[in-house]
């Protein structure tokens, strides 16, 4: 081909700070041979080099352009739009360094390509710079717009973290700082904020489901989640004197507390001062309500029970309350559908220790929710059945003591010391025999 070179003529038109990608700016030349004379209505290649540092610097973007010139030998092109691209020209740093600009031409618009110089870009591209607010942190590629210049403060200048919201709000809309919403209406809709750390694939998510989600009917539709992939999650509060409150139902644009957990590890349910590891308080005056702590094993296997079990120290030994379900079959039914307290120690301790404590011992005649007194034990240690009295160590009213066996009978100490049994023979007469007084 014949040897030619071309006089650039360029111009920056329009750069946005957030045009759409790619960003580009116009350059424009005019094609001519050594004699002079423009190479009109052919089709020339360009090759486009962007340098930094130097002239001959590293080569940070290079492109190619496949142009006709017009009955003048003039061609524009938009540098940035070209074909075959080496490197992201979004992500050019044109503040970091200067940068200069190297033509290659193929005349007969192949490949082989001729250095025709390189010169300092003096200001053309600085638009885009100044465009991005004198530096080049955001970014716009093809995903979107991104920032990789440190932290961004929305409401502040000066974020302590990747990003910073602040303001001061006092009413109900503008306190709304961050909002997601996915107006998707499909079965599967719901939103989300994810969170994860280090290497690991498991995630933190704080959802809200969208009222159509079906999944297992809808059990989780139009609820929020606090959702980790990970071992579990974490409810923490650090301050000296913090609790963990859970707040639920109430009024509208309010809840009530239902529950917390406090500094030293007590909780509470409906109550703000636990005293104990678990308190239990509420005002609920009839009916279901006044059930507060129900444990229900459901299956009805031939062991199946409900139990509570307490222990201390570490002796292995615990006391249990339970309830055994009607299809319990150990030992012919005999424990089926009863309650029970049982110890695996030494024995249970039944206590009243108030001074004007009694203990009562009630059961009834029907399943109408109303039990009667069978017996009692005073305050002063008098046992009454029948009475509610007693003022003997036993005492029996409106009843008998039937003593089956004919051998066995009462026994008593005589002022001596020796114990007589009580008897009876055929005739009702009353017999007395000596017996070793019982230990």
């Amino acid at each position: 081909m014949k040897p030619v070179f071309i006089l650039f003529l360029y111009t920056f038109l329009s750069v946005s700070a957030f045009a759409q990608s790619p960003q580009a700016f116009n350059y424009q030349g005019i094609a001519r041979d050594l004699s002079g004379n423009p190479l009109v209505n052919r089709n020339i290649a360009l090759q486009i080099s962007i340098r930094s540092g130097t002239a001959d610097g590293t080569v940070v973007y290079k492109e190619i352009h496949n142009v006709l010139t017009n009955r003048l030998g003039l061609f524009n092109i938009g540098i940035g739009n070209g074909g075959s691209p080496t490197g992201q020209f979004s992500l050019i740093n044109w503040g970091a360094n200067d940068h200069y600009i190297q033509i290659e031409m193929d005349g007969d618009g192949g490949s082989n390509f001729q250095n025709l110089g390189t010169s300092e870009l003096l200001s053309v591209p600085y638009a885009l710079y100044a465009a991005h607010g004198g530096d080049n942190k955001w970014i716009d590629d093809s995903k979107g717009i991104h920032y990789n210049g440190g932290n961004v403060g929305i409401g502040t200048n000066s974020g302590s973290e990747k990003l910073t919201i602040m303001g001061d709000d006092p009413t109900l809309n503008d306190r709304g700082y961050l909002y997601l919403n996915n107006q998707s209406l499909s079965n599967r809709s719901l939103v989300y904020m994810g969170l994860s750390a280090g290497n690991e694939t498991s995630k933190t998510y704080l959802e809200h489901i969208g009222e159509t989600y079906d999944f297992e009917g809808d059990k989780y539709a139009d609820f929020g989640q606090l959702l980790s992939t990970g071992k579990g999650l974490i409810l923490r509060a650090d301050a000296s004197d913090a609790v963990i409150k859970f707040l639920v139902g109430g009024a509208a644009l309010s809840t009530a507390e239902r529950m917390r957990i406090t500094g030293d590890g007590k909780v509470g349910i409906g109550t703000e001062n636990p005293t104990n590891k678990l308190t239990v308080t509420g005002n609920d005056p009839t009916g279901n309500g006044r059930l507060y702590i129900l444990a229900n094993n459901t299956s009805l296997s031939n062991r199946s029970a409900a139990l509570i079990g307490l222990s201390a120290g570490d002796m292995g030994t615990q006391t249990f309350i339970s309830q055994n379900s009607e299809t319990y079959d150990f030992d012919n039914n005999r424990y089926a559908d009863f309650g029970q307290v049982h110890n695996t120690g030494p024995g249970l301790i039944i206590s009243a220790p108030n001074i004007n404590g009694v203990l009562r011992f009630m059961t009834s005649v029907d399943n109408n929710g109303s039990a009667n007194e069978r017996m009692r034990i005073a305050a002063n240690g008098n046992i009454g059945i029948g009475t509610e009295t007693p003022a003997s160590k036993l005492q029996i009213t409106n009843g008998d003591v039937y003593i089956q066996n004919v051998d066995k009978g009462v026994i008593m100490k005589s002022p001596n010391g020796n114990c007589w049994r009580l008897t009876m023979n055929d005739n009702g007469t009353i017999k007395t025999t000596s017996v070793s007084c019982p230990n």
